[in-house]
């Protein structure tokens, strides 16, 4: 979750130098959207079919990462007060490159996994197995997020020799420490790794933090009932045979969580441009990519031409972007004339990368692209291009389907001629006459800062959620907050005759669909028949 978040917040800034960015990327995201992505990271380890059948501990490495970033972040304050943010998403992240690992080269990698701890044999056992380490393919990771560098190079050499890092920078040494104390004993039995280091802590301090961390991971634990002990003594449940059936319900689940990250923010009476920066922001969280462009098709010139977002750097030229539509000129025509999923290394098909796939590749900075088409009743909306490096690929084929799914909702929600666009009628006579365009440039420029500040005032009242006066204040500034969109709305009603025509709705297709996914998951088990 904290990936998917600061790949969010990296997308339009250079550096993600702080826990304070990432919070700030919360509130503008909004509570719904965060409550969306966690349900969908939620449901992730029980849809994947790789976890079905390993017998890897993944609950004790989620928990030695916890409690690597808490020592991180307590031993910062101590030594480096002005960095204690990096060093807790540092010692979070410190052990990511496992995962990646374990996802991509399961059958290799599972034992490593497995074994790993704080032994120095173990980076040369993974790069005398798999030609690589966890410590260089987490930096990539994190470097790739546009996480603070230094952050990345803690990742990177929290596992050289204690003389190699003591050459280092303080943040690196930092989480060295943090990651040995998590193996070895107490702070007390570390003073020559202090002295190596050039790291003036006292023994007692050393034991202080631990105390402390182990009272705050304790702490978190409780509250979702559970102890260290637990969640220690076993993996995460295996799958069998017999559990097909919850297999099933969690898939579901996990692809509702997905469609309804998807429509977040896409309604109707938001303008293109708007639906298409949220449907990419969405794209990305869903499937960790950094970077993604979406060409719109336009039949008049039968090209696919590119439109910049406010979430692009103004460097990328993407505005001057036209991919002819032609047989074999390049990949994002092809994906579009075949209706299928093509990529750049060559998996799905064997066509040739041409000179204008390369040159949107290097926009998108990164190895290759995977190019997904955009297609509804039969038109052609347009075409989005993922930027990827060659060792995401098995990652997203894993995820066909859920990109297929997503490709038909991103296609609806951006079809101009399916009836999302409220078609303009003349000015009431006698009325003002209004700029539509400039009219709606002012509600999304009034409802965009708006939205911010309610998501904000929601994190203030969780906040102070035990002063009652302040809580009420905070409720009332909300109430008025709320009542500018309707206020703004009249202007934009006012602007029209009539709503449009009305809608067909089946509601027995709709309560046939409810009762098919609600009777596996809660009606049968609560042993309840639905006629």
């Amino acid at each position: 979750l904290t990936m998917k978040i600061m790949r969010v917040q990296g997308g339009g800034n250079p550096v993600v130098s702080s826990l304070k960015a990432i919070e700030q990327t919360v509130a503008e995201l909004g509570s719904e959207t965060i409550k969306n992505v966690a349900l969908f990271c939620l449901s992730n380890p029980f849809s994947n079919p790789l976890l079905w059948k390993t017998d890897a501990n993944f609950n004790q490495f989620w928990f030695h990462s916890l409690r690597c970033a808490v020592i991180a972040r307590s031993l910062s304050e101590h030594l480096l007060p002005a960095s204690a943010d990096e060093a807790y998403i540092a010692g979070l992240l410190h052990d990511v490159g496992k995962l990646l690992l374990w996802s991509n080269l399961k059958r290799d990698y599972e034992p490593l996994f497995k074994k790993s701890n704080r032994a120095d044999s173990a980076l040369s056992a993974e790069n005398d197995s798999i030609g690589t380490n966890h410590c260089e393919a987490g930096w990539n990771i994190v470097r790739n997020l546009r996480a603070h560098p230094f952050v990345a190079d803690a990742v990177l050499y929290h596992h050289f020799t204690p003389k190699a890092v003591a050459a280092a920078l303080p943040l690196v040494k930092i989480v060295f420490i943090a990651n040995t104390l998590c193996y070895k004993g107490q702070g007390s039995d570390q003073i020559d790794l202090m002295q190596t280091l050039g790291i003036d802590i006292p023994a007692e301090r050393l034991d202080r933090i631990l105390a402390e961390a182990q009272k705050y991971t304790d702490e978190l634990l409780a509250d979702v009932d559970l102890t260290a002990e637990a969640l220690l003594k076993d993996p995460l449940p295996s799958f069998k045979d017999r559990d097909a059936a919850l297999h099933g319900i969690l898939g579901e689940f996990r692809e509702l969580s997905a469609r309804q990250l998807t429509f977040a923010h896409t309604q109707p009476e938001k303008d293109a441009v708007e639906r298409q920066k949220h449907l990419l922001r969405s794209f990305k969280i869903l499937f960790d990519v950094a970077a993604a462009f979406f060409f719109p098709y336009v039949s008049a010139r039968n090209a696919l031409v590119g439109k910049p977002t406010e979430s692009e750097p103004s460097t990328w030229p993407i505005g001057e972007v036209e991919l002819p539509v032609t047989s074999g000129g390049n990949l994002p025509a092809l994906t579009l004339s075949r209706h299928q999923i093509v990529d750049s290394f060559g998996y799905l098909a064997n066509d040739l990368v041409t000179i204008a796939d390369e040159q949107v590749i290097r926009l998108l900075n990164t190895e290759g692209m995977l190019c997904i088409p955009l297609i509804h009743s039969g038109r052609w909306i347009g075409v989005i291009c993922a930027g990827i490096d060659e060792p995401q690929f098995p990652l997203l084929w894993e995820q066909l389907n859920l990109l297929n799914s997503f490709a038909a909702l991103a296609a609806t929600l951006l079809d101009q001629t399916g009836g999302v666009e409220i078609p303009p009628s003349s000015p009431r006579q006698g009325g003002v006459s209004f700029d539509e365009e400039a009219l709606r440039r002012v509600i999304h420029e009034v409802n965009n800062p708006l939205g911010i500040v309610k998501n904000y005032l929601t994190v203030l009242g969780e906040k102070v959620a035990d002063r009652f006066e302040v809580k009420d204040e905070i409720a009332l500034i909300r109430q008025e907050v709320e009542r500018i969109p309707g206020i703004i709305a009249q202007l934009s009603k006012s602007r029209y005759k009539g709503d449009g025509d009305d809608e067909v709705l089946d509601i027995n297709v709709i309560i046939a669909d409810l009762s098919q996914l609600l009777t596996a998951s809660v009606l049968d088990q609560a042993h309840i028949s639905l006629n």
